[in-house]
């Protein structure tokens, strides 16, 4: 776990994310280092190039100066001829050393360019980096890929340092060579304007831009932001970019801290088959996982807004569905059971819904104890049909009974009421009833105010009965009971429950009005 070494936990646990990750912070505090160093050099540069500039400065100002004191002396003139050219030779040496600055502040941007390349570099630019930064003066180095590069930021800050105690002696010597010209003839005039033409046309051209252009930045007001030419931007600007990317390695390392952290319970060459390693570490032990195999062939997305594809699934907890949400069954999605925020519904399109059909003795039950249930089409029952309720309503337009028998008062152990069937009539009168009268054991034929949901006796008025042949036992008045009618011309049976037709009637009465006539004589 230490340095730069991956350790990897077994099946894969451990990322080398981390380890990189480590690596590209050790790259940007490098390259933060780097652009420290090249905004030093860039400073001194600037310190050259301002005492270049002033060393110019002065010497014009002296050189006019001696303008105003100058005799008319032809000795002199040649000496303030000498003197003007010595003071030209002195700006001209000030624009080289601006010139020297330029191009140290140049190599300075290509240090900031390579630093800034090194900080989206692997570990190994780390070393690189540190070269770039320290390497001894005067001495090239090689990259790791074996690649020979220029000089360091340290080099460049050392000739830096060179070139401003170069100015400042060349700012002495015009000093000096300037106070001679005051000395000068009136006809020094001349040489000292062309002095001063020398040393303005040195020190505002470097390249295509001015020396203090390329150290601050283009533009009238030298802003570091405006390229000077073709797309190139000043020294300060790259410094200005090296401390941005300075501040971006740390915005990185900030952002890697929770990932650091896990590594520092991890001890150097720690073992990785450890418990409580490979928790700091965030990852997770072979021995937690139920079955690693099952983890590593997943292979497709399992987020919350994915479509998975199981061979099978199966759950100890609930599973949940929005309202009109459908879970779809059979490969055309033939039934689906959803519920729409108002009914549930479990719908079938193809063949038949068959409920508890394929195992014996499955009871199925349907609504609660005051649960209205409605059967919107036709209705077959193969077994028996038992109703338990007080009772049972039919409003179709016929009844069709295929049986031969139909038992009412079924069950009764005993009976005290009047059974049989009610007819109701509304308006036109009292209901019909053709019933079995329990007190007098006889069927009873008439007219009651009697309901379906009447009990005990009932109160019957007797009504006439139509028929064709009645064949009976015997038959009453409630006086007299007849027992059989009896064709007997004699009458000999003299019976008093049996009933003579007409015929016999007739044919008795005939032979009795005979036998008197004859008796009579």
């Amino acid at each position: 776990m230490a340095g730069t070494t991956t350790e990897q936990s077994p099946g894969g646990m451990f990322s080398s994310d981390t380890t990189t990750q480590a690596g590209t912070i050790s790259t940007s505090a490098a390259t933060a280092t780097t652009a420290a160093t090249a905004e030093q050099s860039k400073i001194a540069a600037e310190a050259s190039e301002t005492a270049a500039a002033a060393s110019a400065t002065s010497s014009a100002t002296q050189a006019s100066n001696s303008a105003t004191s100058a005799t008319a002396s032809a000795t002199s003139a040649t000496a303030s001829s000498n003197s003007a050219t010595a003071s030209s030779n002195s700006a001209t040496a000030s624009a080289n050393s601006a010139t020297a600055a330029a191009s140290s502040l140049s190599s300075i941007n290509d240090q900031e360019t390579n630093a800034a390349a090194s900080a989206t570099s692997a570990s190994n630019k780390s070393a690189d980096a540190g070269k770039y930064a320290s390497y001894p003066e005067d001495s090239q180095f090689t990259l790791s890929n074996g690649s020979t590069q220029g000089y360091s930021s340290l080099h460049y800050n050392a000739k830096a340092e060179d070139q401003k105690i170069a100015a400042a002696a060349s700012a002495s010597t015009s000093s000096t060579q300037a106070t001679n010209a005051s000395n000068s003839a009136s006809t020094a005039a001349g040489h000292v304007t062309s002095a001063t033409n020398q040393a303005t046309a040195n020190t505002s051209t470097v390249n295509t831009g001015s020396a203090k252009a390329w150290a601050l930045g283009g533009g009238s007001s030298f802003t570091p932001t405006t390229a000077i030419a073709g797309g190139e931007y000043s020294a300060k600007q790259h410094a200005s970019l090296a401390s941005s990317s300075a501040t971006a390695a740390a915005s990185s390392a900030s952002s890697l801290s929770s990932a650091t952290d896990k590594l520092n319970g991890i001890e150097v060459s720690a073992d990785v088959t450890d418990t409580a390693n490979v928790t700091n570490a965030g990852a997770l032990m072979d021995s937690e996982l139920n079955n690693l195999a099952a983890v590593k062939a997943i292979n497709q997305s399992l987020v919350t807004s994915a479509s998975p594809t199981f061979a099978g699934l199966t759950t100890t907890a609930d599973v949940s569905f929005a309202d009109s949400d459908k879970a779809k069954l059979g490969t055309g999605n033939d039934m689906q059971l959803y519920h729409d925020g108002t009914n549930s519904y479990v719908t079938n399109s193809t063949g038949i819904l068959k409920v508890a059909t394929e195992s014996s003795g499955i009871a199925v039950e349907i609504g609660h104890t005051t649960s209205e249930v409605t059967i919107r089409d036709n209705l077959t029952i193969t077994g028996n049909l038992t109703i338990n309720g007080d009772t049972v309503t039919a409003s179709s337009t016929n009844t069709t009974i295929a049986d031969n028998l139909l038992e009412l008062n079924s069950g009764a152990s005993s009976n005290a009421n009047d059974s049989g069937i009610i007819i109701e009539r509304g308006s036109t009168g009292n209901n019909a009833i053709f019933m079995w009268d329990e007190s007098a054991d006889k069927f009873v034929v008439g007219t009651t105010t009697a309901t379906a949901s009447s009990t005990g006796n009932l109160t019957v008025a007797p009504a006439s009965l139509q028929a064709d042949v009645v064949t009976f036992g015997s038959i009453s008045d409630g006086s007299i009971t007849a027992t059989a009618f009896v064709d007997e011309d004699n009458m000999s049976s003299n019976s008093a429950t049996l009933i003579p037709t007409q015929q016999s009637v007739k044919a008795y009465a005939d032979d009795q009005a005979l036998a008197l006539a004859i008796a009579l004589g």
